[in-house]
């Protein structure tokens, strides 16, 4: 619940755009761990990582 309201908040005041700007041209690396198929506490849906990858892959040049 934290989690989601701080991220909601961080969301809503531009973080991810501030972020993008400060940090332009530089590499970013995602690591991402605890995959579930369906929603589960402390875990990423399959969901969620769709609409995670959708939103880099909008923003950003992905390389496996």
């Amino acid at each position: 619940m934290f989690r989601k309201t701080l991220l909601g908040t961080a969301r809503a005041l531009g973080a991810w755009s501030l972020a993008r700007r400060l940090t332009r041209g530089v590499p970013r690396i995602f690591t991402l761990h605890r995959f579930a198929s369906e929603p589960k506490d402390r875990f990423t849906s399959a969901n969620e990582f769709v609409r995670f990858i959708d939103r880099v892959g909008r923003e950003c040049e992905l390389v496996t």
